[in-house]
């Protein structure tokens, strides 16, 4: 059986100096949250301590935190440039690696998404464009390349499968060919 004693400690309360004069460096990424810790005296005392005892992963965890506290505007632009000679070693910490290696997954996945979408519009395209100058091609012969002409230049699936239906409804060449003419006016250019 383990028994743990604790008390909440409202870190809003605690001034950021007495965190720092602590020496623990577990509790440093924590100064930029603390009552004081907004300023960039004390962002650069937290991130010379860090940096001096080499302890990247801490650093990274403060600049990430800071980003919480230092969200825009001049005070935003200052507290990054603090980072910036670290940049390197900070991209090697297994934190940053974490957070990229997400970003880029979620990056996958959404390209993924987006290019099934796409090839599915494609083949929907393709599909539907076969299907017309297959009817045209069995019902009426005459006119395979003015509806050619047509599926060339319509972009829309919805379009090319209104033109499909009215095609197999047509009586007469001239009503396909009145379809196919319709096209330019229902969709040519979508």
């Amino acid at each position: 059986m383990h028994h743990f004693y604790f008390r909440t400690i409202k870190l809003w309360e605690v001034p950021a100096e007495l965190l720092l004069q602590t020496g623990w460096l577990g509790i440093f990424p924590l100064v930029v949250l603390a009552r004081g810790g907004k300023r960039l005296d004390i962002v650069q005392q937290t991130i010379d301590q860090l940096a001096a005892e080499q302890e990247y992963d801490l650093l990274a965890m403060t600049e990430m935190l800071g980003g919480l506290v230092f969200k825009d505007g001049p005070e935003y632009e200052a507290f990054k440039r603090r980072f910036r000679m670290f940049q390197d070693i900070l991209s090697e910490s297994p934190i940053y690696q974490e957070i990229f290696g997400e970003g880029e997954e979620k990056g996958r996945r959404e390209g993924l998404r987006e290019g099934l979408r796409e090839g599915l519009r494609e083949g929907a395209l393709q599909a539907q464009t076969e299907m017309l100058l297959n009817i045209v091609k069995l019902r009426f012969p005459e006119l395979q390349e003015l509806a050619q002409q047509q599926v060339d230049a319509i972009k829309d699936v919805s379009v090319l499968s209104a033109i499909n239906l009215n095609l197999v409804m047509a009586q007469t060449t001239e009503e396909a060919r009145q379809v196919l003419l319709g096209a330019n006016k229902n969709g040519a250019s979508h």
